[in-house]
């Protein structure tokens, strides 16, 4: 049994390259998938003759889930820019390091069920990027008021199709949030 979240990369930049593609090999890192598997477990029957190993399959019941329903609320802020969960049903929120330089950092409002994951060797803060994993049935909204500068899909994965949506922030132009891994534009 395979089951696939939808992850929303948010990041929120500083730099002037708002209409830049994002890079498939970089960005591949932030898409998040979930595999249960059967489990294999072989054991040797202990006998006077020669029997066959027997092989037991167990199913393993998926992870529990906790999806949060809420009218996309805040749940995080860098410097004046609010950013809004992009989807009204969250399960999660990784925050990590940004591949883009100027990258901000990005501070959790209280009670937002987050973690912040390991140094991953960037260079930039611990919290310039947030995997925002959402149920991938629902509609996915911008995490900003703003004016869409530019959108566009690349490979990711050498063979998945992916789409960005770079928007620079009403409140603090000059700057952009960038918005990867959606299913569709």
């Amino acid at each position: 049994m395979r089951r696939r979240l939808l992850v929303v990369l948010l990041a929120v930049s500083a730099c002037s390259s708002a209409g830049s593609t994002p890079n498939a090999a970089r960005s591949s890192e932030h898409v998040t998938s979930t595999t249960v598997a059967p489990t294999t477990t072989s054991t040797t029957m202990p006998t006077t003759t020669t029997m066959p190993t027997a092989t037991t399959t167990t199913a393993l019941a998926p992870p529990s889930r906790h999806v949060s329903e809420q009218a996309w609320i805040p749940f995080a802020f860098a410097s004046d820019v609010t950013l809004r969960y992009p989807s009204s049903r969250v399960e999660h929120v990784g925050f990590h390091q940004s591949n883009d330089e100027g990258a901000q950092q990005l501070e959790a409002l209280p009670g937002v069920d987050a973690v912040t994951l390991e140094d991953r060797g960037r260079g930039t803060g611990s919290q310039t990027s947030a995997d925002v994993v959402v149920d991938p049935d629902s509609e996915i909204r911008a995490p900003v008021s703003g004016t869409v500068v530019s959108s566009g899909s690349y490979v990711l994965y050498c063979d998945q199709r992916d789409y960005y949506v770079n928007i620079e922030p009403d409140a603090h132009p000059g700057w952009k949030v960038r918005m990867l891994h959606m299913t569709g534009l």
